[in-house]
């Protein structure tokens, strides 16, 4: 839970330094309006890919989390049922 945490931070952060440096590159480069309307949507398109990215990725590791979570409470399922069964032959 802590590295998702830890993740969204980093996600965070370089969502925010890519639209700083986009405002900052915009500022102070001299171009055409049509030419910083192009790259504003070129650089529009690469953020939105790598959300997708990260958040499959999320998505990828909360699938991994919630496959160890069910194979562990079976494992601990399975540590009391033969618990139980050796309770049950003893008495």
């Amino acid at each position: 839970m802590k590295n998702m945490n830890n993740t969204a931070i980093v996600i965070g952060a370089l969502i925010g330094g890519a639209l700083i440096g986009g405002a900052l590159a915009i500022l102070f480069a001299p171009a055409k309006g049509s030419e910083t309307r192009a790259k504003l949507a070129e650089g529009a398109k690469d953020m939105a890919d790598d959300l997708l990215n990260e958040a499959s990725a999320l998505r990828n590791k909360a699938d991994e989390l919630k496959n160890l979570a069910e194979s562990k409470m079976e494992d601990v399922k399975n540590i009391v049922k033969q618990k139980a069964e050796i309770m049950m032959h003893h008495n």
